[in-house]
């Protein structure tokens, strides 16, 4: 009993680990990858916006500032805004969704990746479902590593599922962020910004950026069945601990539970890769045998290899709980699988050593 209660904490441990070191999202860093040719200082400046982008913590309620609305945001037209709000606060505001864009650009927060799974969605608020394009406007922002965490959730917030949302009034929480970069292109510090009919004018640098919920409110305002929400967290830690839940589901989402068949490719991927895990550790004491010419117990090493592919289907079915699709596996995955295999059958291989020592010995009287 205590060696299956061990192995299934190991097993847990190693998936818990799994996909959770956002730091290095992807290979790229909260300060993404800003190129070496910019000064110093510039360099600075930069690399301390792009962590700013890439918050992946969420607020608190003591984090709020709930002096923030839409409107206040886009008051003061054509004036300078700079200091107006706290990038150290949150808030959430209420609009409508006017534009979202269908591929996120290249920026160095996200390294440069054109991916859609790396790059930001641009979403523009306004006051009004058809504000014209000489209107007003702002621009809040869903990023990879959020997306990653609703997506661990089961809830998608896809450049293709937010396009959905056009036209429609939302409730958006997250943090406040001031995009110094674009300042020559917003209408409080560029006037011919204002009412240029080209595109969707910003009329202020300040954002809600990164967006940490999303809940849709055309019908009415507090439908909790439309709530695409995990606001109520009091940390980062909490979030991403085991037992976080989140409030609700999105009754339009695309997400679609796992086939019979992909809990099988999942296992069956589990057991494979597991027992390459411990196959390269056979393969090691094999050469170590040689080179001492002990002759091998094949039958020990038979067995290991077989435990190892049940410990990987395990960890397989671990996986499938928190999953939505075997497309999202990737080499963090892989790399559990592959850590359980390992490790489990070396434990349980001391297991039962060790007992078979402790059988074998004399009693003392």
């Amino acid at each position: 009993m205590k060696q299956s209660i061990t192995v299934f904490v190991l097993l847990l441990f190693s998936w818990v680990l799994y996909g959770q070191n956002l730091d290095i999202y992807n290979d790229c860093p909260l300060e993404g990858k800003v190129s070496q040719n910019n000064a110093p200082e510039r360099i600075r400046q930069l690399e301390a916006l792009n962590r700013l982008k890439n918050r992946y913590n969420f607020p608190a309620a003591a984090d709020f500032d709930n002096s923030v609305t839409l409107e206040k945001m886009l008051e003061d037209r054509g004036k300078p805004d700079r200091n107006k709000f706290n990038v150290n606060k949150a808030a959430t505001i209420e609009g409508y969704i006017v534009y979202a864009a269908k591929k996120g650009s290249s920026e160095t927060c996200n390294c440069k990746s054109t991916s859609t799974f790396y790059t930001d969605q641009h979403l523009e608020l306004a006051l009004t479902p058809d504000e014209p394009k000489d209107g007003s406007t702002i621009t809040v922002e869903i990023t990879p590593r959020l997306r990653e965490l609703m997506h661990q959730q089961g809830i998608d917030w896809t450049h293709g599922e937010i396009q959905n949302y056009v036209g429609r009034k939302v409730r958006i929480s997250g943090w406040l962020f001031y995009d110094a970069e674009h300042e020559k292109d917003a209408c409080s510090y560029n006037p011919q910004k204002c009412g240029d009919v080209a595109g969707y004018n910003r009329q202020t640098c300040w954002e809600v950026h990164p967006v940490t919920s999303f809940e849709d409110i055309t019908e009415e305002y507090l439908h909790t069945e439309d709530v695409v929400i995990a606001n109520n967290v009091e940390s980062e830690a909490d979030f991403l601990s085991v037992n976080t839940s989140v409030l609700g589901t999105n009754s339009n989402t695309s997400t679609k539970p796992l086939l019979p068949m992909d809990y099988l490719i999942l296992i069956l991927l589990g057991g494979i890769v597991g027992t390459v895990g411990q196959l390269l550790r056979v393969i090691v004491g094999l050469k170590k045998a040689a080179d001492a010419n002990v002759e091998t117990d094949y039958r020990r090493t038979t067995f290991s290899l077989v435990m190892a592919f049940a410990i990987g289907g395990v960890a397989g079915v671990l996986a499938a709980i928190n999953m939505t699709s075997v497309e999202t596996i990737d080499k963090s995955t892989l790399l559990a699988f592959l850590t359980a295999g390992y490790a489990g059958t070396d434990f349980i291989e001391g297991f039962i050593s060790k007992n078979k020592i402790a059988n074998s010995s004399p009693p003392t009287n």
